[in-house]
């Protein structure tokens, strides 16, 4: 009978508590799953946070959208939150079964981060060996992380794969990204799982217990099988950044001069990356070479205004305000922080008040959807303005499809403004959602709100997105979230991830090559800038460029964008003035010619009135003086 029990025994005989888990050293599942669990949650607490994400889930922009026709968002977020379970339990599993219901949402920005604190946060899961794609297939390389944690990889070579687990690896690595990832097309599953599979950080993406203790079996074409194990090991904060599958970890900017081209290798949005930012501007404000930019698997989080400043930076004549609305609900004056709430404006640039704000009611796709009326979300510039602007045709922007929040806030910014060629890269799928990114709209975290107590006190983060995103018409009345848009790039590369700087430029190089004839028709903002087409009067403040039709450049003229602190309106195609004056140069210009004119009108004025008292002055002493010298004479 003894005999029997052992192996229900065994794991934890080998098992570790928390403390005894060290850095730089691996350990198997049965050796961290007691740490895993180290951290519980009780009724009361768990509750708390439960009511606080049925509070948030108000103000998620997507809440009412949950009709099953839109695939992209076909669930109730608050019944699936009332649905989770608030009893005693570990904190892994509280927090999974979270996770689960996010993903549902099918919204890479819905995230929810834990505390510090949790037993399992400094917890990955590694394989020794990375997932790659390219044009023949899926294919294995070493997974050179693992040599910061003291092993190494089974593997030295570059191996291509027949089957995982008996089934094909593109199918197998999709229904891993389906199971687990929010993104929307298999071009972006397939991205998410490549990059997510082998460095598995638990309080980011917490597997089941069966996924991480299971072993994948891999058979490469030269018919070798290899048995595949997750071994956990702990990280230090400062190991974090360097734990990555790509060649590149972090922004990065290069100047070719050798092949004329810049590039630009996107990661990160924030606030401490802007000093990084403006020396790249400058390298690239010193020449006129084209600009390739690479949205390197970025980061869900940022700062909006760092990602609008570098569009305005790049794209001077482009409105990088947001148009776009919240979700309408009955406590919304109670829920925002007023510092938040400042940043937004009307059509007229006037400060908003969320307890006066109008509210409208939306219907398609079968579907209701209230929220407000459609306001402006204003940023500062936080980024040098380049003197060496580039046309649109000479901006090339690369997305693997993983693009979100703040990232796709930059991205899709250029491509609706037809101020970029849009490229996507990695496999295509077959289900023709390529995009160059998803999750179109402005986030907040617990602590922009004034109610969300419970996630406060157990130190949870979570983003939350409220705003969401229209198309740039400036009359006021748009009403379709761009999410749902259909935004069709300029290419499609079918190829794996960019191996270094060259491989970048060579495909920079060769896509504005192939510019120079082929276009895309579904791309109507997208015009061939050119100087034949500014036929239009200067007071329209239009520029022009040439029409794509039957995919090729005709010689159809239509406005591409307008003078500076001027938006082309992408229905009217009329140039709208900035209505934002306090950030218009040209009114700042001509307020400031006007001060100068005053001052020195003032100081003439003064000069003058000196000069008048003092010849008066003097007039005055010579006639006293006159008077004096006549009175001694007798």
């Amino acid at each position: 009978m003894i005999l029997y029990l052992i192996p229900f025994f065994l794991p934890y005989l080998f098992a570790y508590p928390c403390n005894e888990i060290i850095f730089q050293k691996p350990f198997t599942f049965e050796e961290v799953e007691e740490c895993i669990n180290e951290t519980s949650i009780n009724q009361l607490e768990s509750e708390g946070i439960i009511n606080d994400l049925k509070e948030a889930a108000h103000a998620y922009v997507f809440t009412d959208i949950n009709n099953s026709s839109i695939k992209e968002h076909p669930i109730d977020l608050i019944q699936q939150i009332n649905e989770i379970k608030t009893e005693n339990q570990t904190f892994f599993s509280f927090f999974q079964s979270i996770f689960l219901t996010f993903q549902t949402t099918f919204d890479p920005s819905l995230t929810l981060g834990i505390s510090e604190s949790s037993s399992f946060n400094d917890l990955l899961g590694m394989y020794d060996i990375l997932f790659n794609y390219d044009i023949n297939g899926i294919y294995i390389t070493p997974n050179t992380n693992c040599e910061l944690f003291g092993f190494k990889p089974s593997i030295t070579e570059k191996l291509y794969l027949t089957s995982i687990n008996d089934i094909d690896p593109i199918k197998f690595l999709l229904s891993f990204a389906k199971k687990y990832g929010s993104y929307i097309s298999q071009h972006a599953q397939l991205s998410w799982a490549l990059s997510s599979i082998s460095n598995v950080r638990l309080s980011k993406l917490p597997l089941s217990f069966i996924d991480l203790k299971t072993p994948l079996k891999l058979i490469t074409n030269n018919g070798t099988i290899y048995t595949l194990y997750y071994q956990f090991v702990k990280v230090e904060p400062n190991l974090l950044n360097e734990v990555s599958t790509n060649s590149f970890k972090g922004n990065e900017c290069y100047v070719m001069n050798e092949r004329k081209t810049n590039v630009l290798i996107l990661s990160s949005f924030e606030t401490n990356d802007v000093n990084n930012l403006n020396d790249c501007l400058k390298k690239f404000d010193s020449n006129s070479y084209p600009i390739g930019i690479v949205l390197q698997q970025p980061k869900i989080f940022g700062n909006n205004e760092v990602a609008a400043s570098l569009h305005q930076s790049i794209v001077l004549h482009d409105d990088t305000r947001l148009i776009g609305s919240f979700k309408y609900f009955d406590s919304m004056n109670l829920f925002y922080k007023k510092e938040f709430i400042n940043q937004f404006k009307n059509f007229e640039c006037k400060q908003i008040n969320i307890e006066n704000i109008n509210s409208q009611l939306d219907s398609f796709n079968n579907i209701t959807h209230q929220r407000t009326e459609n306001i402006l979300y204003v940023f500062n510039s936080l980024t040098k303005t380049m003197s060496s602007l580039r046309k649109s045709n000479d901006i090339v922007i690369f997305s693997d499809g993983l693009c979100t929040g703040v990232c796709s806030q930059f991205a899709l910014g250029l491509v609706l403004r037809g101020s970029s060629i849009s490229v996507t890269y990695g496999y295509e799928g077959n289900d023709n959602k390529v995009r160059i990114s998803q999750g179109s709209t402005l986030s907040i975290q617990e602590t922009d709100s004034r109610e969300l107590n419970n996630l406060k006190r157990n130190n949870v983060k979570l983003n939350l997105p409220v705003f969401e995103i229209y198309d740039y018409h400036y009359n006021s009345s748009e009403s379709y979230p761009l999410e749902f848009s259909t935004i069709i790039p300029d290419f499609h590369l079918n190829r794996g991830q960019f191996s270094s700087v060259n491989d970048i430029i060579t495909e920079t190089l060769k896509i504005i090559d192939e510019f120079q004839t082929q276009c895309n028709e579904l791309n109507d903002r997208m015009k061939y800038d050119s100087i034949e087409c500014n036929i239009y009067e200067s007071t329209s403040h239009k520029y022009g460029g040439f029409k794509c039709i039957n995919n090729s450049w005709s010689n159809n003229c239509e406005p591409s964008y307008c003078d500076y602190n001027y938006f082309l309106d992408s229905i009217t195609l009329n140039c709208i003035k900035n209505s934002c004056v306090n950030i218009d140069e040209n009114d700042k210009e001509t307020n400031i010619s006007i001060l100068i004119y005053v001052g020195v009108s003032i100081t003439i004025l003064i000069s003058i009135l000196i000069v008048s008292i003092l010849l008066g002055i003097f007039i005055l002493f010579m006639h006293r003086q006159n008077q004096k010298l006549n009175y001694n004479r007798f």
